[in-house]
């Protein structure tokens, strides 16, 4: 299926967003997320739109927040930015891009929040870390309303990060653990708390792959059941202090799942039903 096909019917079942997964080089045909959701912004009218999450090394911090700032405008103001390190080394080896550290990847990708925060924010406006600089740069029209950022991060440096200067926080399960998403998440409050922030301004959601009914190859990590068994496992998740969750739906039968979600699984969540929204088509059709 089309993603903006894909969006529009995620729309119509009631989902609060949908995000488009970052991977712009390597063999698997793959659709840039920007460029995609800009798409998906000319056909929808209501739902929102995420990066999830944009990878920082590919690109230049000033002209993503000149992106997203167009995107946001043109979308009456439904776009959030997502965020992260980077993590395919070979991949930005491929591109002329040497890859950080895994703490130059965290300290990198603070600097490009920086600098995107203040060029929305700011006239003219200068920046001096180690990996990102500008001078006097500026973008108008600056953003009408507040685009959040939020950081795909994990681990105590990534945690830090998020809890002192994001506006969220977007880690993705199959890539860790509960343990380790209790962990991240206390390290982020303290952060938080630190910086003089209300922690509970900082939304949480986590990304998942979940498959309604049985799913013979599940990715790692993926909630598989019965609509009950799946919804026990997301009330369990959002127990741990997640304010909402961004799904994929693996499987053959994809283009039945997030109906199948939305209809069979988001009621059972009861009274305190979360924000959720559905990872669109990453692959080009």
């Amino acid at each position: 299926m089309h993603p903006v096909d894909e969006a529009i019917e995620a729309e119509r079942l009631g989902f609060d967003f949908v995000s488009v997964a970052d991977h712009p080089f390597g063999g698997s045909p793959t659709n840039e997320p920007l460029v995609t959701l800009a798409s998906i912004g000319a056909a929808t009218r209501q739902i929102g739109l995420v990066t999830r999450v944009l990878g920082a090394p590919f690109r230049n911090p000033a002209l993503v927040a000149k992106m997203a700032e167009t995107i946001n405008r043109l979308a009456d103001g439904r776009l959030v930015l997502g965020i992260g390190g980077g993590g395919a080394d070979n991949k930005m080896r491929s591109v002329g891009v040497n890859p950080p550290s895994a703490r130059g990847k965290i300290d990198a990708l603070a600097e490009a929040t920086a600098i995107i925060k203040g060029l929305w924010c700011d006239g003219k406006f200068t920046f001096s870390g180690r990996h990102h600089g500008v001078v006097d740069a500026e973008i108008s029209p600056r953003p009408a309303s507040r685009i959040p950022v939020w950081l795909g991060v994990l681990g105590p440096r990534g945690a830090e990060v998020a809890g002192s200067m994001a506006d969220g926080w977007i880690p993705y399960l199959r890539y860790t653990s509960v343990e380790r998403l209790t962990a991240c998440r206390s390290r982020l409050i303290a952060a938080a708390d630190g910086a003089g922030r209300d922690p509970s301004t900082i939304t949480c959601v986590l990304s998942l792959e979940a498959h309604v009914g049985p799913l013979a190859e599940a990715p790692p990590n993926a909630i598989t059941g019965p609509p009950e068994a799946v919804a026990d496992q997301l009330a369990k998740l959002r127990d741990l202090g997640f304010d909402g969750f961004n799904v994929s739906v693996p499987g053959p039968d994809r283009a039945e799942q997030p109906a199948r979600f939305a209809e069979e699984v988001l009621p059972l969540l009861g009274e305190a039903l979360p924000p959720a929204g559905a990872t669109v088509s990453g692959g080009a059709r």
